[in-house]
């Protein structure tokens, strides 16, 4: 076996392990959310969604003047 041959190996070894580490990690994260919240999931994929906003101040405050 040649040393091109070696790296070569360790180098696909590493990306498989890599790969199979991501994709344990998006089927634990959807298995755990449909787990614990099926209802959220089902909401979602019918549409059954509301918007939030995201802070309470109105967009038609003016900002505060800068201290001196």
């Amino acid at each position: 076996m040649t040393q091109r041959a070696a790296r070569g190996s360790w180098f696909s070894a590493l990306l498989g392990l890599g790969l199979l580490a991501v994709l344990a990690f998006v089927v634990g994260a959807f298995a755990g959310l449909v787990w614990k919240e099926p209802g959220l999931l089902i909401a979602y994929v019918q549409g059954d969604t509301t918007e939030i906003a995201w802070s309470t101040a109105s967009d038609e405050v003016a900002p505060a003047d800068p201290p001196p």
